[in-house]
């Protein structure tokens, strides 16, 4: 009997392209990073002069179809192949949209999946800082992922995208406190910083760094 036509092309959605993708051999861009809760980051290889610190944009992201992933507030990824370990695309950005660029990546290695680890990894926005509320002047965003970045950024209208980039791991197996760096080249250390997870759930984060408490929502 005749069989049916059945269609083999895996589905590109957040659970596939959600990993920190690190580019091989280009000259503009070091990494490009998405997360499930529909976030990306992208690090540029040139430096801010005065801080010495990598570009960085961050925004949300819309899978359009198949192959076509619109990054807000930066351009269009088209996705040409995507392996396991590995991925290739073509990126039109807003600043050149008559040139396209094609990019390789390879997969970063992510830490152990933990219910904790997955609960903490994705963006957040503050709620409040020891209890207070908090205004345009202190509102922070941090984003965490299993690839081990760790994003802080004060969203404040006169200085957007203000604030840093590092990396995070796990104090121990209880997920009690993580350590992290800004050196890139460094593994994370609690010497250079410290915070303690208060607790973590799908709505709310609260964290102790020093004598502050933050909780946060998601983004």
């Amino acid at each position: 009997c005749n069989k049916e036509d059945t269609n083999t092309e895996e589905t590109l959605n957040e659970d596939k392209i959600s990993a920190k993708w690190n580019v091989v051999g280009d000259e503009v861009y070091k990494s490009f990073e998405f997360n499930q809760s529909g976030h990306y980051l992208i690090v540029k290889r040139n430096l801010v002069e005065a801080d010495d610190i990598p570009i960085i944009v961050f925004g949300a992201y819309d899978i359009i179809d198949n192959e076509t992933i619109a990054l807000a507030d930066f351009g269009t990824l088209k996705v040409n192949q995507i392996e396991e370990q590995s991925i290739e695309f073509s990126i039109i950005s807003n600043d050149a949209p008559s040139e396209e660029l094609v990019v390789s990546a390879n997969k970063q290695a992510e830490m152990e999946s933990t219910t904790k680890t997955e609960l903490l990894c994705k963006a957040w926005r503050t709620f409040s800082i020891n209890g207070e509320p908090v205004t345009e002047l202190n509102e922070l965003m941090v984003l965490f992922s299993k690839a081990g970045t760790y994003l802080v950024s004060i969203i404040d209208p006169e200085e957007p995208g203000d604030g840093g980039l590092a990396k995070w791991k796990w104090k121990s197996e209880a997920e009690e406190k993580l350590c992290y760096t800004w050196d890139e080249e460094a593994e994370p250390v609690c010497e250079e910083g410290e915070i303690s997870i208060i607790e973590v759930t799908e709505t709310e984060l609260t964290i102790v760094e020093g004598d502050i408490t933050y909780i946060f929502v998601p983004l």
